[in-house]
């Protein structure tokens, strides 16, 4: 087994690969190599391994939030300035309930009225039967005319011709027996009218039956929707600005503490003059970076929150609960709002299953790409360094492991990453725990339900209807 050694770069511990290994990743040795020779930087192309870095995070689309970082030495806020101080709002989130849920809902509703109709209607028939045994022949429901086209009826098995020729003969034959028999045999009328309502109890029954189990299906479909959304309304701002002169707001409830928790920090006794590097910065210098996030709508907003623009979501679940299906849906969402999607499709590649799924959750977007790359070294090699959001499903199958996923993460830094992996038959995901801990989001899919089991931008345990 490999001993651990020290990065010459960046002097992490790392269990190298080859026993010649003095750096822990490509990063570090290309850092290394421009150290040493800063006059050739300009003139060096980037190595085969390491992805020409461009402008995607300026081509997103969608994204709330300022400048993207800056890091730089921080400088307190300044008083409030008097010239920036302009009325403003800010967009406050409220809670309504989902279109889903309010169609659902209604649904359910009319489920409910029809179970009573069925109800009622069984009950009379009860009802009936119930007035004929006791010998009330006035509850009589029907004649030997009518008895006898039924009867015929049921006999043609639902021929149509049957069906006309066996009426028109249990009509006359009904006819005579009212003129004739109706009453010399009123109690064997009474009998078959007996039989007939209570054959008509039975498909009652079934009927019943069959709607109480809708009911229960409609019942657990409608727990399964998110209730609400949010909506954004307007909120008076105050405006600010910092020793730069760059603008920044405040609601007017946090501005009334600005100046107050600013003066306890910048009292008489200073502390001691620190050396900030990009390993290490102060608490306000910290507070004073600016940070992009993607400005998701809706039953997505529910769901995730406001993720960061660069995102890792780790989804797993067994086969057949409807992973794919969810990080489909989620693709599609991406391209329509924000940016440019590919999905690798390792597992299934261009196969008529995986077009079937585009075709039934209608993912048509000119953003949102496919590829069939088989495992790690095609995507390394093969793509480009063009797509805002990668999916990558799944790991299993492109047998990429939580080494090689950081590696291609440093290789597409701009790049978000969500990955699909198999479940175990315990509801875990399949392969090492590193996975889960490095991710920003965790989703386990489970009949059809999406739930976040870990997520840093929102509270977990949210669900997702994957199946509408």
């Amino acid at each position: 087994m490999n001993k651990t050694k020290i990065c010459q770069q960046c002097q992490q511990t790392f269990i190298p690969k080859r026993s010649d290994a003095v750096f822990c990743g490509d990063t570090c040795r290309w850092n290394n190599w421009r150290e040493k020779n800063p006059a050739k930087v300009v003139a060096k192309q980037p190595s085969a391994e390491v992805k020409q870095e461009n402008n995607l995070s300026q081509t997103l689309r969608g994204v709330a939030g300022d400048e993207p970082v800056k890091k730089s030495i921080f400088s307190p806020l300044s008083e409030i300035d008097k010239k920036a101080e302009k009325p403003n709002f800010v967009l406050k989130d409220v809670q309504v309930e989902t279109e889903a849920y309010k169609q659902a809902k209604a649904k359910l509703d009319q489920q409910h009225t029809f179970v009573k109709r069925v109800s009622d209607a069984l009950n009379v028939c009860n009802e009936q039967l119930k007035g004929l045994q006791n010998g009330n022949m006035g509850l009589l429901p029907i004649t030997a005319t009518a008895a006898a086209g039924y009867i015929g009826n049921k006999q043609s098995k639902g021929d149509p011709m049957t069906t006309l020729l066996s009426g028109l003969v249990g009509f006359g034959i009904g006819k005579f027996a009212d003129a004739v028999l109706f009453e010399e045999d009123r109690e064997k009328q009474k009998q078959k009218s007996i039989a007939l309502l209570n054959e008509k109890r039975t498909v009652l029954e079934t009927q019943l039956a069959e709607a109480k189990k809708a009911l229960e299906q409609a019942t657990l479909y409608l727990k399964g929707i998110t209730r609400y959304e949010t909506k954004q309304i307007k909120e008076p701002v105050v405006q600010f600005s910092n020793v730069w002169g760059k603008p920044f707001t405040l609601s007017k409830t946090q501005s009334l503490n600005v100046n107050k928790s600013e003066n306890k920090t910048l009292g008489d006794v200073k502390p001691p003059t620190i050396k900030t590097t990009d390993k290490v910065i102060s608490s306000k210098e910290l507070k004073s970076m600016d940070y992009k996030s993607l400005n998701f709508q809706n039953r997505w907003n529910d769901f995730f929150g406001l993720p960061s623009v660069e995102f890792s979501l780790a989804v797993h679940g067994k086969p057949g609960e409807g992973k794919s299906t969810f990080c489909l849906q989620f693709a599609q969402y991406l391209a329509e709002n924000f940016g440019m999607v590919v999905f690798i499709s390792g597992e299934e590649g261009f196969s008529k299953t995986l077009r079937d799924k585009v075709i039934y959750i209608n993912a048509d977007s000119s953003f949102l790409f496919f590829a069939n790359y088989k495992n790690y070294e095609e995507i390394k090699d093969k793509l480009e360094n063009k797509f805002h959001f990668i999916f990558l499903d799944s790991l299993d199958t492109l047998k990429i492991d939580a080494m090689r996923l950081r590696e291609l993460r440093e290789l597409f830094p701009n790049s978000a990453f969500i990955t699909i992996s198999q479940s175990t038959k315990e509801g875990q995901m399949r392969g090492s725990n590193e996975i889960v801990h490095d991710a920003d989001i965790t989703v386990k899919v489970e009949n059809g339900v999406a739930i976040t089991t870990k997520n840093r931008f929102k509270e977990r345990d949210m669900r997702f209807n994957v199946f509408p």
